[in-house]
């Protein structure tokens, strides 16, 4: 709470400029502004941290905090872990596994396409057994990525061969990518990761899994199955970050809303 204090005392506003000056708490109110939709990965914690640190005391009420964070992200909050464990149904939901599996299925998908691009022209000069070690490269290069290529009996076209079909290759991908997350294959993720943990990092881990499930389901569906679902360790069902026609945002909330109002105002006439 002493952040976000500070946040909105000394750093609202620049000196003498009539500016917005760069701060957490002037962040969220731009995120609130321009109804930018949220993506984090298991991050209820982390919303109560953000919120308690540089925007303002949380509610004493969770239905309350719940009105707050509906109305702070108007265009929605998506959580990776949800989406993965309650839509997706993947038999492990830590970010680096969805990370390297949804890594090796794009590199399968794109290998593939780039076969049938060159399979499709006449004036292509690349034979069948050079397509057929582009795409064994591409899957080499995502196993190495993903730390596994010791594991070669779940990877398509491991033989030297090609998967027949994409059907094929499609679930031979899959079940690479499942394999993953064996004891031996997990541990050696979560050393990796440990290895190069930090919020850059997270933050393009979890951008790069959102952005995979809006590949595979599209916006109006993602709205509509996710939005304002947020994972609950040890609980079979999310958390609904919605208001209750029952309940009203917190006055401290408010306030905060109306003075980035105010301020984005005066800054407009600058």
């Amino acid at each position: 709470s002493s952040g976000g204090g500070s946040g909105s005392g000394s750093g609202s506003q620049g000196a003498g400029t009539g500016q917005v000056a760069p701060s957490m708490w002037a962040l969220f109110g731009e995120l609130s502004h321009a109804e930018c939709p949220l993506v984090v990965h298991n991050g209820f914690v982390d919303l109560v941290f953000l919120v308690a640190a540089f925007y303002e005391v949380p509610p004493p009420r969770l239905v309350t905090f719940q009105a707050d964070l509906d109305d702070l992200f108007p265009a929605g909050i998506y959580d990776t872990k949800y989406l993965a464990e309650f839509e997706a149904r993947e038999p492990a939901t830590f970010l680096a596994y969805l990370f390297h599996k949804y890594l090796i299925l794009h590199q399968a998908a794109a290998a593939a396409a780039a076969a049938r691009a060159t399979a499709a022209d006449p004036s292509a000069k690349v034979s069948s057994s050079a397509r057929r070690r582009l795409r064994r490269k591409h899957l080499k290069q995502a196993r190495q990525q993903a730390g596994h290529h010791h594991h070669h009996d779940a990877t398509p076209g491991h033989d030297g061969g090609e998967p027949s079909g994409t059907a094929a290759t499609a679930k031979a991908v899959e079940r690479r990518g499942d394999d993953v997350c064996n004891a031996e294959g997990g541990e050696r993720i979560v050393r990796g990761q440990a290895q190069c943990h930090g919020a850059g990092v997270d933050a393009f881990l979890t951008g790069f899994v959102f952005a995979s499930f809006w590949a595979r389901h599209g916006t109006a569906a993602l709205r509509e199955r996710a939005a304002n679902k947020l994972h609950l360790s040890g609980k079979d069902r999310p958390l609904l970050v919605r208001k209750s026609r029952y309940e009203e945002c917190s006055q401290a909330h408010k306030l905060r809303k109306e003075k980035h109002r105010l301020l984005t105002l005066c800054n407009s006439f600058a």
